[in-house]
């Protein structure tokens, strides 16, 4: 089935992905957003991997390189279905495929697929806003974990344009017995805006029922023309019986250099602990302090400045880059009436974050 670069798109961010160089063992205020960020894209090398994650962490081509292995063996299963082209997929029927993953070992899964009718609407500021994608398919296979439970993927596209919708749930890989979910948003059509927005929950059960763990809401504005990208994220995550958390704004180059803020957050062991706004999202006066120390989750801890990323090189105490604004993000897509705050994704990351299946 002809894929209308489909998930390989979003694969692109990392060209514009920050690269580092070397890393000390302990994660700073460039490793943290950077580990963060290369769980989502995949690790651009082992020894980065290795040093990150100690080999036993996420996979190493990222949560989207797996989206992106199964998206393919679907594809190969689709088209030996009989099924040729995007507009000529049905809304019922199955398949079946294979994706291999490479992950600290190679592991073979086996898809079980099948054709449904799409269930999303295209959210506003992606073209074609308010309509339901074209086409639907879902799939089952074993957890990648090898923990024998059953993981999902569901896509849904728009033919002919790089568009879709993405729901992944497999098991959660930093909190026994956990599950984690996936919803993403993707809209490639222009060269001047490439969006992408990626919710992720771990919970304790799978469903919107079970105990929030941890809460991810990344926004990314890819400019191809203009080789420039906005980043902005927020994330929650429970670790030894506290609840902690960072908000990331990255206005940056191709290049590698970023006005960027970084502020840390540590919220006591409740959930309903997790509260903060985003309006210091807008652009201050540099700190003077230094983004490759230790990470800090202590409450209201903020860096900010101008970085060069390749290099590593700490902000000075005046520079910012010229003409970078890092000023809040909008409603996320999911929510109009929502917001880059631990209040809103504490609230409704639960009910919000979903398997349709």
């Amino acid at each position: 089935m002809k894929t209308n670069r489909l998930v390989l798109q979003i694969i692109g961010v990392m060209v514009l992905a920050p690269v580092a160089q070397s890393f000390a063992t302990a994660e700073t205020y460039y490793t943290k957003p950077e580990n963060d960020l290369y769980m989502l894209i995949g690790y651009p090398t082992t020894a980065i991997y290795n040093t990150l994650t100690g080999g036993g962490g996420p996979p190493q081509i990222g949560i989207l390189g797996m989206m992106d292995k199964i998206a393919k063996g679907a594809i190969t299963g689709i088209t030996a279905s009989g099924v040729k082209s995007c507009e000529s997929a049905p809304t019922s029927g199955s398949f079946t495929g294979s994706a291999t993953i490479q992950l600290t070992s190679t592991v073979n899964l086996t898809l079980t697929g099948n054709f449904a009718t799409p269930s999303h609407t295209i959210p506003t500021g992606h073209t074609g806003a308010g309509s339901k994608y074209d086409k639907r398919i879902e799939m089952t296979f074993s957890d990648p974990s090898g923990s024998g439970h059953t993981s999902k993927a569901a896509m849904e596209f728009v033919c002919g344009k790089d568009q879709a919708f993405i729901e992944f749930q497999i098991d959660g890989d930093s909190i026994s017995s956990s599950y984690r979910t996936i919803n993403m948003y993707i809209d490639s059509n222009t060269a001047t805006s490439n969006k992408v927005e990626f919710m992720m929950k771990v919970t304790s059960t799978t469903g919107t029922t079970g105990t929030l763990y941890d809460a991810q809401l990344v926004r990314l504005d890819i400019n191809k023309t203009a080789s420039t990208f906005t980043l902005n994220g927020i994330n929650f995550y429970y670790r030894n019986s506290t609840y902690q958390g960072y908000r990331l704004g990255i206005v940056g180059t191709a290049s590698g250099t970023a006005s960027t803020y970084l502020t840390a957050n540590s919220f006591g062991g409740s959930i309903s602990g997790v509260t903060g706004t985003t309006a210091d999202y807008t652009t201050v006066a540099a700190s003077s302090k230094a983004f490759s120390t230790s990470f800090d989750a202590s409450s209201g801890v903020t860096y900010q400045g101008c970085i060069n990323f390749s290099t590593q090189s700490d902000p000075s105490a005046t520079s910012l880059c010229s003409g970078a604004s890092l000023s809040t993000p909008s409603a996320p897509v999911v929510d109009s009436t929502g917001g880059f705050t631990y209040t809103w994704m504490a609230a409704n990351m639960n009910s919000k974050v979903t398997m349709g299946f």
